[in-house]
């Protein structure tokens, strides 16, 4: 991985726009291996908002190194203009331009998730042995800034960042939520070991 001399702005970002992710609902399923998984827009969803919100840009180019074709995946710090970068090479199993396609399409999917550190979840299930409710969300921001007013501990806090997270806050809603969310965490004591 590649990097610009400084990137301690863009690490600092990257850091709470991960925590802003949600993991990918696997949405497509793949008739070969017969399994579910996350497609390439359940994945660039997840990542839009917060992206935006930390002044952070993602690109990924098709570039060429001797014959091979390789997926370079920047992810850059506007403010700063700080960067980091990877490649992966592409081996499409068959020649032509589908089979290029599908494995860009493939790498790009795997690359985003892996930079952020996110896995699949799936969507009708929460394991075997446990079944999770999904948070109730809010229809409005001004009712989840209300309802944070009620807050005294990390606990209570973690369930309404879960709602504020399902309402699919975006924009201004959002960045307001997000700072409420930072400034209760600053004053909340912290979780006893």
């Amino acid at each position: 991985m590649a990097h610009s001399e400084q990137i301690k702005d863009l690490l600092a970002a990257l850091h709470a726009a991960s925590a802003a992710m949600p993991n990918p609902q696997k949405n497509a399923k793949n008739d070969h291996f017969r399994n579910r998984y996350a497609d390439l827009g359940a994945v660039l969803e997840c990542i839009e908002q917060p992206l935006k919100d930390h002044g952070l840009v993602l690109t990924q180019t098709l570039d060429v190194l001797g014959n091979l074709p390789v997926l370079t995946t920047t992810l850059w710090h506007a403010p700063s203009g700080q960067w980091i970068a990877g490649q992966v090479p592409l081996l499409p199993d068959k020649t032509g331009p589908q089979a290029l396609g599908s494995a860009i399409t493939y790498m790009r999917r795997y690359a985003i998730k892996s930079l952020f550190a996110m896995a699949d979840e799936d969507d009708d299930a929460n394991g075997a042995t446990q079944r999770v409710s999904k948070p109730e969300p809010f229809d409005l921001v001004e009712e989840a800034l209300e309802a944070s007013k009620q807050i005294k501990d990390r606990k209570t806090l973690a369930a309404w960042w879960e709602r504020v997270r399902a309402s699919g806050f975006k924009g201004e809603d959002y960045k307001m939520a997000h700072e409420r969310a930072e400034q209760l965490g600053k004053q909340l004591p912290k979780a006893e070991a």
